[in-house]
């Protein structure tokens, strides 16, 4: 039998959290995987797909499921933040970070399957649409989300990590999104420093400020350079 100590740990705020997010991390991973590779097989420029790409599409209806479930996963994950601080009453928890980047990274994917997955060649394109207001709900969402992630990340990274690089560009990019196609929007959200025009304005300046410094301490090549200088440890060891 389940000793009373496993059935109080398995019963864990913290525990019942962990799950649920790494649930909906799976379920991301496994969507992800499919949309790059639907979208991969696109080729625009080609009205003529090759037989490998004929080989890689899917059917209308297979389209149409993986469209509802990205929107699905999208909704899930943003109620998870709040559920979340209400699980374990605390809006600055470590888990909290990968609650946002889950439902960041959800709605990239939802995002980016709409606005290329049409290019399909779906007879019924409407059904993979999203219409302008839904756009525009995900992308306040978006936006909300990463003014929650951005100070819990400098809070237990510091001000230097790449992930804080990423939120950056991301939130930044959220806000040109936004003041571009519907401003009052953004306003409405009430969010610190995102009341007015100027204000919205200064902080996507700040984001790609930051998103610009930090990405410039990691170069492009830093993998390849520690791959060498460990061949090169090992090499002078066996000598």
């Amino acid at each position: 039998p389940i000793s009373s100590k496993e059935e109080k740990n398995n019963t864990r705020p913290t525990l019942i959290v962990e799950n649920a997010i790494s649930d909906l991390e799976q379920l991301r991973n496994e969507i992800d995987v499919v949309v790059t590779t639907l979208l991969s097989s696109i080729n625009t420029n080609n009205n003529h797909p090759s037989p490998k790409q004929q080989q890689n599409n899917i059917d209308e209806d297979t389209g149409i499921e993986l469209f509802e479930r990205c929107k699905a996963l999208e909704m899930a994950a943003d109620e998870l933040i709040q559920a979340t601080k209400l699980k374990l009453e605390n809006d600055k928890h470590v888990l909290l970070i990968r609650c946002c980047r889950l439902h960041l990274d959800s709605a990239e994917i939802l995002l980016r399957f709409t606005n290329r997955g049409r290019g399909h060649g779906y007879s019924s394109t409407q059904q993979l649409s999203l219409s302008s207001k839904q756009q525009l709900d995900i992308m306040c969402r978006f936006v909300r989300t990463c003014h929650i992630l951005l100070p819990l990340q400098i809070n237990y990274l510091g001000t230097h990590h790449p992930d804080i690089a990423r939120t950056n560009y991301d939130y930044a990019m959220a806000i040109n999104s936004l003041l571009s196609r519907a401003p009052k929007r953004i306003f409405e959200l009430g969010l610190e420093g995102l009341h007015n025009f100027d204000s919205c304005q200064r902080l996507e300046a700040k984001c790609r400020k930051e998103h610009i410094r930090i990405d410039g301490l990691y170069p492009r090549d830093a993998t390849e350079k520690i791959h060498e200088f460990q061949k090169k440890i090992e090499m002078e060891i066996k000598e």
